[in-house]
């Protein structure tokens, strides 16, 4: 597992490195780290980081993404989804809580979904 360092604390990731491929449905619990190119659906419980190297054609369901790549599909998020700088989206977006970075290319529709205040304070 390769550990990357998150503002708050250290995450342990699964990850799939730079120059691997996979073509399929993942569904995942743990923190992930994709750095390859993947095509098909991901459906992700925890965080998804997404390397600057990836190329993604996927849709993408995750609690929170942390995007550095490119990709054409939708990704939805139940808390937030960053988008660094350099990073492509052709797609729509559908979370609770968007950062945008100065220099990401967006050609999409974003949609900010309401926070559930019953499962917050739970």
């Amino acid at each position: 597992m390769a550990q990357v360092k998150d503002k708050k604390k250290k995450l342990d990731y699964v990850e799939f490195q730079e120059g691997s491929v996979f073509k399929g449905v993942l569904k995942h619990k743990d923190p992930l780290l994709i750095s390859g190119n993947f095509d098909g659906e991901i459906y992700s419980e925890s965080f998804l980081d997404v390397a600057t190297s990836s190329v993604l054609n996927a849709h993408i369901h995750a609690k929170e993404v942390d995007f550095s790549g490119k990709i054409n599909g939708n990704i939805i998020s139940e808390e937030k989804v960053i988008l660094r700088s350099g990073s492509k989206v052709i797609g729509n977006i559908k979370t609770t809580r968007l950062e945008i970075e100065e220099g990401v290319v967006f050609d999409g529709q974003s949609e900010m979904m309401s926070v559930d205040t019953s499962q917050q304070s739970q």
